[in-house]
């Protein structure tokens, strides 16, 4: 094992060079990796369209269903009264 007091200029240089050596390879595998990922990106078609229908598909569907549920909520609260007709509450 090396301690600093053994530490010649030329193992210093070595060591150093040899970190350099691995920082680059390192970075052009992730450049390498970035590029390929953001090719596929930039082939895939734009999903703007397909998001826009299915964000008004989503609130067409959820207005109607409340739609439902309040027709659905008056029609019983006019078979109650069993005139087919909602009927005011008299003040007096």
């Amino acid at each position: 094992m090396r301690t600093l007091a053994h530490a010649t200029p030329t193992y210093l240089t070595s060591a150093y060079q040899t970190e350099i050596d691995n920082l680059t390879k390192r970075s052009k595998i992730s450049d390498n990796a970035f590029l390929h990922a953001y090719k596929l990106l930039a082939e895939a078609p734009d999903p703007y369209p397909l998001l826009e229908v299915a964000v008004v598909r989503i609130f067409y569907e959820t207005r109607n269903s409340i739609n439902r549920q309040v027709v659905g909520s008056n029609s019983q609260s006019s078979r109650s009264n069993g005139t087919g007709c909602r009927v005011a509450a008299a003040k007096g």
